[in-house]
């Protein structure tokens, strides 16, 4: 209940307001991502996901067609992320719809200098996998597990792999606890998720910035390499496929909703 909540909520704070998404009309004339079939694509309809996930409403079969915006053949958190997403501009299309643009982005330009970053992290201590996450400041186990994942798949196209961010770590570890309770890159405060680095003082400076959500995932794999997971996503893969990007920070929580699972945030930086 209270994930519906935060949800109901984004519609006063999310400054970016509705319009209308008109570019993959289905035959019947419903719009992709609007299964209140009100004409908009907006943040109610990814509260009427939730409500339907969460067994609270009813969707016909023309509404969960047009709800599966990622196209996989179900309705879920991930076509959630995508209509929040795409009304908070992060995006310009839906995941497996046509489009003639297929560049997405996500990343936010700063138009700031590159600064100078920490390149040699702590030595960490190898922890078993587990969603009881233990704050140490040290990451996890399973958030070590999502780097490997992550630079796997840079490597099979090239890219050079991240370094893990411990010097925004705190940042990564602040907008998981957020992301559970208010799933969107919009915090509760209606400001963008990168003012989180701003509000914990991180004095480094970037050129290019992303990130990642994902919730009610049970392991690294589930959360980078599934069906459901950020490399079969076009926003997600984008970024973890950013040649701009050299670092990452990962972080992760129990969700407090779906015990045994985990909210998991990357944060990309360049």
């Amino acid at each position: 209940m209270k994930k519906l909540v935060a949800l109901s909520l984004a519609l006063v704070l999310l400054v970016c307001g509705f319009f209308n998404f008109t570019a993959f009309g289905a035959e019947s004339g419903r719009l992709f991502g609007d299964p209140d079939n009100d004409g908009v694509v907006a943040v109610t309809d990814a509260t009427l996901i939730q409500q339907y996930i969460a067994q609270i409403v009813v969707l016909d079969d023309e509404a969960k067609r047009v709800a599966d915006v990622d196209g996989d053949g179900d309705v879920n958190i991930i076509d959630c992320t995508s209509i929040q997403q795409f009304v908070a501009k992060l995006i310009s299309e839906f995941p497996g719809q046509p489009s003639e643009n297929d560049d997405v982005q996500i990343s936010t330009n700063s138009g700031l200098q590159e600064g100078t970053l920490p390149t040699t992290p702590t030595e960490t201590e190898t922890q078993e996998s587990s969603t009881e996450v233990v704050d140490d400041g040290k990451p996890s186990q399973y958030e070590l597990d999502v780097l490997e994942l992550t630079n796997i798949e840079r490597e099979k196209v090239g890219l050079e792999p991240l370094e893990f961010a411990y010097f925004i770590y705190d940042c990564a570890k602040f907008r998981a606890k957020e992301a559970d309770s208010y799933f969107s890159h919009t915090r509760p405060d209606g400001t963008p998720w990168y003012t989180v680095f701003g509000e914990m003082n991180v004095a480094e400076q970037y050129n290019t910035a992303g990130e990642n959500l994902a919730w009610g995932h049970t392991d690294a794999y589930d959360v980078v390499c599934s069906k459901q997971g950020w490399m079969n996503s076009p926003g997600h893969k984008a970024n973890i496929l950013n040649p701009n990007f050299k670092y990452v920070a990962i972080a992760s929580c129990e969700c407090a909703d779906q015990k045994g699972t985990y909210c998991t945030v990357q944060l990309f930086w360049g």
